[in-house]
């Protein structure tokens, strides 16, 4: 049966007790479908029409057998989006690819498909490419209007304007429209799933010497910009760094200080020093009359350093 809807021309196909829409696509004065709906009419798993095509491809005839779009073209002329390119099978080509199919379903599909699509007669007026330009024209006009939302969004806003011109039409978008609400509700679970992972991960390191060394590092930044050297002094090479202060931070974070400068040590940044046959990575200096213990950086492992003297200088 051929439905018309304004400009639309749709053959409708009952198949196992099943309703069909093909929309109709003519190109050259051929009526043509693509390898998507061949897999899909035949309940066959996507990408087995393109299989069985490109097997056989030295049997079909370009022109006659079959047709090719680049994206553009097949965007502009059917509303199809087809990163890849578009192939269009003529009946020939059609009836040429589904001889392995042998199924009782297959002969339902190709009966269907020849006597109602391919031989179907469709009034000039029902020509299905003002739909169509209609249709691309919806989805092009979303794609601008989504541009820089999260890929969720931009499948809902698609699904949004399916169902505007489902409402202007009268076209059955269901399936397309349920679909892309699928993949955004997929999308966005995918992404939630990203971030729990990245924040466990994250958490994970923060409690490693490396993460907590890390942390130690950004905090002196932080600290050292706004407080100069009631936190730190420059001294030769090296910046030395309050350890009553640096300890507050690490003991209010529930962190261990010395375990953050022996991390800094093997990385080369702290200094370790002899005092009373004793390592320590503090030691005491007098700085404008008053004594403190300092943990010695190596000013050239820190390259924030100099904007940060200049500043408090």
């Amino acid at each position: 049966m051929v439905l018309g809807i304004e400009n639309l021309a749709v053959v409708r196909l009952t198949i196992a007790e099943q309703k069909h829409d093909v929309f109709v696509k003519d190109y050259r004065n051929q009526r043509v479908v693509t390898l998507r709906e061949v897999d899909t009419l035949h309940g066959r798993v996507e990408g087995t029409a393109r299989r069985n095509f490109n097997d056989n491809r030295k049997h079909f005839i370009e022109g006659e057998d079959f047709f090719v779009r680049n994206s553009y073209e097949a965007k502009t002329e059917f509303g199809i989006t087809a990163p890849n390119g578009l192939t269009l099978l003529t009946e020939s080509g059609y009836l040429m690819l589904v001889k392995s199919f042998t199924d009782d379903l297959a002969w339902q599909v190709q009966r269907q498909l020849v006597k109602h699509y391919f031989r179907g007669k469709v009034s000039p007026k029902r020509n299905s490419l003002p739909y169509l330009d209609q249709l691309g024209k919806a989805l092009r006009e979303d794609a601008k209007l989504s541009k820089g939302l999260s890929l969720p969004n931009q499948l809902r806003s698609r699904a949004e304007a399916l169902i505007k011109l489902q409402d202007q039409t009268g076209v059955d978008y269901s399936q397309q429209i349920n679909m892309l609400f699928a993949d955004a509700d997929a999308q966005e679970a995918k992404q939630k799933e990203t971030v729990i992972k990245a924040e466990q991960e994250t958490k994970a390191l923060a409690n490693t010497p490396t993460g907590q060394a890390s942390q130690a590092l950004e905090w002196l930044r932080i600290e050292y910009t706004k407080q100069g050297e009631k936190l730190a002094h420059v001294h030769e090479d090296w910046l030395l760094v309050r350890s009553d202060l640096w300890k507050m931070w690490a003991g209010k974070h529930k962190l261990n200080l010395t375990m953050i400068c022996r991390e800094l040590h093997n990385q080369g940044i702290v200094e370790k020093h002899s005092e009373s046959g004793r390592e320590r990575y503090g030691i005491g200096k007098r700085i404008n009359g008053k004594a403190y213990t300092f943990i010695w950086l190596k000013k050239d492992k820190l390259d924030w350093l100099t904007g940060t003297e200049s500043q408090t200088n």
